[in-house]
């Protein structure tokens, strides 16, 4: 599948060029792609902040666990293990 691609500028530092730059070569990839896919995350991330803001939320829920099932804590149930694997899915039942 071909994707049209349309020029655009953007103005960049000189810090911020050479780490796009940088990680072009990296990454074997051309700054135009690294551009496009910075972009895309971005506006994902910023065209519902509540999404963003939930997983954030659940990642912050279970590293409240960290450590959880070690021999410090005890090991946890099957049914423990559901039961968070519910809470951090979101599934109610």
């Amino acid at each position: 599948m071909t994707t049209t691609t349309h020029p655009t500028s953007v103005r960049l530092s000189k810090e911020t060029l050479a780490l796009l730059d940088r990680r072009a070569r990296e990454t074997k990839r051309s700054r135009s792609f690294l551009v496009e896919q910075a972009v895309r995350r971005h506006l994902a991330a910023v065209a519902d902040p509540a999404d963003s803001a939930e997983t954030a939320r659940r990642i912050e829920h279970l590293r409240t666990f960290k450590g959880a099932g070690t021999k410090t804590h005890g090991p946890l149930s099957p049914d423990q293990i559901s039961e968070l694997h519910r809470d951090f899915s979101g599934d109610d039942e």
